[in-house]
């Protein structure tokens, strides 16, 4: 019997994307710490002129959440320069043995947008910074945006996945946690022990603040290490940059609700009142060329 082994569907990437993303991976790096074997990793991005932006938790796991409370932002800096490099250059097996910048100042973050503002230093006086990001745009209304990181603290990888719409956001998360909660648990037989992160620890309120309008939403398979990763639209300009999703455990294993991160016109507004900052990072760097 003759069997057609065709799809339904057709799944492309279009070479065009393929290439705009290429060169935007120049930008965006991977952050590694080990502060008295508190170790753990994230993706930044750099904004320009020596600025890299990822997530006000990562900067609060580097240095330690009590001490991110109760110590003066004056010592942060002295806590980076000893436990976290940076590396633009990891993109196949392990991390480069040598770091290439390290972390020279911590600005103000905001905990409301999950973001920081943090300032490379050059290992070298020669070095140079890498690209700067190919400009900022509205987040679109719907379609395909791309996230490049470091998922899991593996290698520089890329995800498209698809936005999910102000108006549809509330909709998808009722849709995945209803989806979800036919996942049978019962107290002597919980996929999650300790119901921290069981499908059945989420009720439908526990979504509300994904309706905030300066966050944006959309379905990725990006999880741990690629908090701060630029969410990029399809010219590659960047319109969010990823923080978190709802993540909850099932007896297959691990899923996310949905995840969402702070548009990038509600970070710039915040960047524009940070006076340490000299000028714009995001509207006074040179943009790379994606041609």
């Amino acid at each position: 019997m003759k069997v057609e082994f065709g799809k339904k569907k057709l799944q492309k990437d279009r070479v065009r994307i393929q290439k705009i993303l290429m060169k935007c991976s120049e930008f965006i790096g991977y952050v590694w710490w080990n502060n008295n074997e508190n170790r753990g990793s994230a993706t930044c991005f750099h904004l320009g002129n020596g600025y890299i932006l990822t997530c006000f938790h990562v900067v609060r796991d580097i240095i330690g959440k009590d001490i991110a409370v109760n110590t003066n932002r004056a010592r942060w800096p002295s806590i980076f320069s000893k436990c976290t490099s940076i590396h633009f250059s990891y993109e196949k097996h392990n991390p480069p043995a040598e770091a290439d910048f390290g972390l020279e100042e911590v600005f103000i973050p905001n905990e409301e947008l999950d973001c920081a503002v943090l300032q490379l230093k050059k290992i070298k006086p020669e070095d140079s910074f890498p690209p700067a990001i190919n400009g900022t745009a509205p987040p679109p209304l719907s379609g395909l945006v791309y996230l490049i990181g470091h998922p899991g603290g593996e290698e520089k990888s890329t995800d498209s996945c698809y936005i999910v719409p102000v108006m549809c956001q509330h909709k998808e998360a009722q849709k995945c946690f209803l989806e979800g909660s036919n996942e049978p648990c019962q107290e002597s037989g919980c996929c999650d022990p300790e119901k921290d992160k069981c499908i059945h620890s989420f009720s439908l309120r526990s979504f509300d603040d994904i309706t905030n309008p300066k966050f944006v939403t959309y379905d990725t398979c990006f999880y741990h290490g690629a908090s701060g990763s630029p969410v990029l639209n399809s010219e590659g300009k960047v319109v969010a940059m990823h923080t978190t999703g709802y993540y909850y455990k099932t007896k297959e294993g691990g899923h996310s609700i949905m995840e969402f991160g702070p548009s990038i016109l509600a970070i710039d507004y915040f960047l524009k009142s940070i006076p340490e900052i000299t000028g714009d990072p995001i509207t006074t760097a040179e943009p790379m060329e994606t041609d």
